[in-house]
């Protein structure tokens, strides 16, 4: 397998990535802009069977005039290439299209590599028919296939809602949003999103989208049981009473689909492999990368973007994939004139107001301690090793205090996604069970791959 050079190596294609390699194209350098989906976009810009132009989100509009763009640049020639490992010394090992392992030694890198949505596990949530927001997104979307003939949203944060829209758009029935935070969160939501009117725009358009399709919205509302044989069939949900105890107060709705999400968490791994630093801050998402002002991490020449460094949405990417390319210039030697300095401090600017409101993203879709102790005894919480929340009690009680020794004691997190589903949960868990402040409890580590790859790529790949 030979090493193939390049200047730098953009991991992740979403508006992070997209924005880094849009200013390090123009700037002349050689960047690979890496990503596991067959095109660029990510999450925020995946691409629906209806042309759009993005609405009234200015961060997705800007987003996709970068992805059409980017197909004239220089890095974007071809099918992206799938990363499965990064290395301390900067080397990059990627998989192509036709299952190849390509090897890369880039000059500097630019971790871009988005974020996954957090779960809460409830009696049920295993059914069939019970999936994320993002996926149920994915499914209207990309597909057009709707979720559910009687579709459930429930979690907490934004998400949900434009979930929930996206599928009454497309004709499907959504009986219901259930958020569990209050109003009292959300009105300090709505004092952040004061700031930024397009998106107190855009939520008021969700909502009046969901209201006539005569879709039921209600805060401080948690689901805890979905019911049913073969499939859900049944959601129940509580009311919360003040502080977060569950009240008497119930409601059940006959659906055939339940869409849950508790807002978002970092794509670690490829950092963690890297060996950059990591920190945590509750008002950034739990554990993020820490940078410095140019967004480089502790390693020198590797670079961190959106939302590793933090939850705050597309506009905050797409500000910080900018200063992570001018971080990456810099660090390569090259001048940056006067008019370039000036954006910086623009964008710097733009970084805080975008870190203001993701602090009032963190307040919205944080999970009550009282949510994390109703967890019945028998409900599944790592669904790849069939882990109960009566295994992590009982281990947690006889010493396992750390995740390193849930996973040698129960094998939790060695199923195929490797912790990405339970592992945010069971930090949670461990923090509220052994009284341990989260910041002491690090994640699952992560090694190389960081995905599955065939064994036929390994053997071509392997070195002569």
């Amino acid at each position: 397998m030979d090493t193939e050079p390049c200047d730098v190596a953009v991991c992740g294609a979403g508006p992070a990535g997209l924005a880094a390699a849009a200013v390090l194209g123009r700037a002349g350098l050689d960047v690979r802009l890496l990503d596991e989906n067959p095109l660029p976009g990510g999450q925020l810009l995946r691409r629906s069977r209806k042309p759009t132009r993005g609405g009234l989100d200015p961060a997705r509009r800007q987003g996709l005039r970068l992805a059409a763009r980017s197909k004239g640049q220089n890095f974007y020639g071809k099918p992206l290439q799938r990363v499965i490992g990064i290395f301390a010394d900067g080397e990059v090992l990627a998989v192509d299209a036709g299952h190849r392992l390509v090897r890369l030694r880039p000059r500097a890198a630019i971790l871009a590599t988005g974020a996954r949505e957090r779960y809460l596990p409830f009696a049920g949530w295993t059914l069939p028919g019970v999936m994320g927001a993002g996926a149920a997104q994915i499914l209207v979307k990309a597909h057009g296939i709707l979720p559910a003939r009687r579709l459930v949203v429930a979690g907490a944060g934004p998400l949900l809602y434009a979930a929930a829209a996206e599928t009454a758009a497309a004709r499907g029935r959504v009986l219901a949003v259930l958020d569990q935070a209050g109003w009292r969160e959300h009105w300090h939501l709505a004092l952040a999103l004061c700031r930024q009117p397009t998106k107190m725009l855009q939520g008021a358009a969700y909502l009046i989208r969901l209201q006539a399709a005569g879709c039921r919205v209600r805060c401080g509302w948690r689901v805890v049981r979905a019911e049913g044989r073969e499939r859900a069939q049944r959601v129940v949900a509580v009311r919360s009473a003040p502080r977060g105890r569950p009240s008497n107060e119930t409601m059940v709705f006959s659906a055939d689909g339940l869409a849950i999400g508790w807002g978002l968490v970092p794509n670690l791994e490829l950092a963690q492999q890297a060996g950059c630093r990591l920190v945590h801050d509750e008002h950034r998402g739990g554990w993020v990368v820490d940078t410095d002002a140019a967004l480089q991490t502790s390693r020198p020449g590797i670079f961190a973007a959106g939302e590793v460094t933090g939850i705050g949405g597309g506009a905050k990417a797409l500000v910080e994939g900018e200063l992570a390319a001018f971080g990456v210039i810099d660090y390569l030697g090259s001048r940056l004139g006067g008019q370039v300095a000036a954006r910086r401090r623009w964008l710097n600017h733009r970084r805080r107001r975008e870190l203001s409101l993701g602090r009032a993203l963190a307040a919205v879709t944080r999970v009550p301690p009282e949510a994390l102790a109703g967890i019945p005894d028998d409900t599944v919480v790592c669904r790849c090793e069939d882990v109960t929340m009566g295994d992590i009690r009982r281990a947690v009680f006889s010493g396992a205090d750390s995740l390193s020794a849930l996973k040698k004691t129960l094998r939790l997190g060695m199923g195929i996604c490797q912790g990405r589903t339970c592992g945010p949960v069971v930090l949670d868990l461990l923090a509220l069970l052994t009284r341990q402040s989260p910041a002491t409890l690090p994640p699952f580590g992560a090694r190389a791959p960081i995905k599955p790859v065939t064994l036929g790529a390994l053997a071509e790949g392997r070195s002569p």
